[in-house]
């Protein structure tokens, strides 16, 4: 059955077509998409409480929501993290938006997040979970409830610590 018989079946006229028009188009301007990325790598929208963050049938262990990127596409960012880098849900989450031409932007350009850092300004980073309930804390292969942004030099030092 085509759309114009099942609108025919009804009993509402033109100005009720018009009335429901109004009102949808009401509720679109109203409808904004929170596209906040943590730095966990999921959707702030995921965060359903300061406690956990439970992206699609997993849960991630991130204890604090840290928006870090904005995103036209945030189902991208339902990844798990296996580690640093490249195995970061973050990172999966921004190539695989890449991929697909979705744009991302920077909250706030990253920068290393290592106590007593003395890499310049502006040095590349990636994000990290950090295992911070032994001592001293240790680069994660697994989520974690601690994600930094680190440069090279300062993961090497958290390495061999």
């Amino acid at each position: 059955m085509s759309d114009d018989n099942v609108l025919s079946s009804l009993d509402i006229s033109d100005t009720d077509i018009a009335m429901i028009e109004d009102w949808v188009s009401e509720r679109k301007r109203f409808t904004t998409r929170d596209g906040r990325i943590c730095i966990c790598g999921h959707p702030i929208t995921y965060h359903r409480s300061a406690e956990i963050c439970m992206p699609a049938k997993m849960t991630c262990p991130c204890r604090m929501a840290v928006p870090v990127l904005k995103s036209e596409d945030t189902r991208f960012f339902l990844r798990k993290t296996d580690g640093p880098g490249a195995l970061h849900a973050l990172t999966r989450g921004i190539v695989a938006s890449a991929l697909k031409e979705k744009k991302v932007e920077w909250i706030e350009t990253p920068a290393c997040e290592y106590p007593d850092c003395e890499s310049p300004e502006g040095v590349k980073v990636i994000p990290v979970p950090i295992n911070n309930t032994v001592t001293p804390p240790r680069i994660s292969y697994k989520p974690m409830r601690v994600n930094k942004f680190l440069c090279e030099t300062c993961r090497i030092r958290l390495e061999q610590q």
